[in-house]
């Protein structure tokens, strides 16, 4: 494998978004191109690596293959043992062509050798570019799951309205902290049966809060901007408003039907997500799907990364279980499966995969 190859995917990756520029590559074995860091060098402090170049060994990658803690893992002579640990752990692999990727078919030529696996988080966006965001109703059925009601916290003007209705939710609930957004979201759908619509900021207590409203009202947020400002230099914070915090179990039994009427719940508010889970330990054990916005980047100040909800819902009986990353590499959504739910991923070449 030589230098001018590795330099050669990592110019790709980093022209289309998915590797951050500069990129750090890290080899494992074998005589790395001039730019790489062995990994047992950075192992100890790294969380997550870019890219790997790891020869025909994965044991160096191992801890980093968990919940897909590496997004590219360049080598050379795969055997089929290792093709189906990577897919196992939700990996695409790619033989490499000079001008493009080849997907690596099962089974195999001799002669073709897999180069290159992909994190499914990229791989959604490059095999169904049309359809970048995760197919709830797809990962639903796959996991044995039938809708009952679904709670959405950070709705806006409801725009998963349809959806919700097309999977058979009923009752759908929508919350959303922005007074402005609100009033959009109640003239959409105020009045639609089984619909119930509720303005105020959850987050892991009472209390009162700043929300800080951005020129693009899906960025608002419980918590200012960060890295953000630099991913989308166009949307700045306009402004801030005082609101009154509230924990999500407070709302059942209340102003929302019991909590058994609910196993869907929705998180997307813009980094504040641990908040509103800390404020819903009583309904977590009455949910069986969590689709979350996630971050791999600290896009709002203090918000958890990706690995930190991983950890707080694996505590309470959840499995991350698909996510995508299509508009920029630093966010995207997962969906977090209850355990006792999952069933094998039959993956399009028909091998099972688990959920890790």
């Amino acid at each position: 494998m030589s230098d001018r190859d590795s330099q050669r995917l990592v110019r790709r990756f980093q022209e289309s978004g998915a590797l951050p520029s500069p990129a750090v590559v890290f080899w494992c074995e074998g005589n790395p191109p001039a730019t790489t860091v062995p990994v047992a060098d950075l192992a100890i402090w790294r969380p997550r690596l870019d890219f790997a170049w790891v020869g025909n060994d994965l044991a160096p990658v191992q801890r980093f293959l968990t919940r897909g803690r590496v997004d590219f893992i360049q080598g050379d002579g795969w055997s089929p043992a290792m093709v189906q640990e990577l897919r196992h752990h939700r990996y695409e692999c790619f033989a490499i062509g000079e001008e493009e990727l080849h997907l690596w078919p099962t089974p195999a030529p001799p002669s073709l050798r897999p180069l290159l696996a992909i994190h499914e988080r990229f791989v959604r966006t490059l095999l169904h570019p049309n359809a970048p965001m995760l197919d709830l109703g797809a990962l639903l059925t796959q996991h044995g799951i039938s809708p009952r009601g679904v709670v959405h916290v950070g709705a806006h003007e409801g725009q998963e309205f349809e959806e919700y209705r097309r999977l058979g939710c009923a009752p759908i609930a929508f919350i959303e902290a922005n007074p402005g957004v609100y009033e959009r979201l109640w003239a959409r759908l105020g009045g639609e049966p089984n619909v119930y619509l509720i303005k105020g900021a959850i987050a892991e207590g009472w209390g009162e809060a700043t929300l800080h409203l951005t020129s693009w009202d899906q960025s608002s947020s419980l918590l200012p901007l960060a890295q953000h400002e630099e991913v989308y230099p166009d949307i700045a914070e306009v402004g801030q408003i005082r609101v009154t915090t509230r924990p999500l179990d407070s709302l059942f039994g209340v102003e929302l039907p019991p909590m058994a009427a609910f196993n869907l719940l929705n998180i997307d508010v813009q980094g504040a997500e641990r908040k509103v889970l800390q404020g819903a330990t009583a309904l977590l054990p009455h949910i069986a799907a969590l689709n979350l916005e996630v971050n791999y980047a600290e896009m709002y100040a203090g918000c958890p990364l990706i690995d930190d909800l991983d950890e707080f819902l694996g505590h309470r009986g959840f499995e991350r279980v698909a996510v995508t990353t299509p508009f920029h590499r630093t966010w995207g959504d997962a969906l977090y499966v209850r355990c006792e739910t999952l069933a094998p991923a039959v993956s399009s070449e028909g091998e099972n995969r688990g959920s890790s």
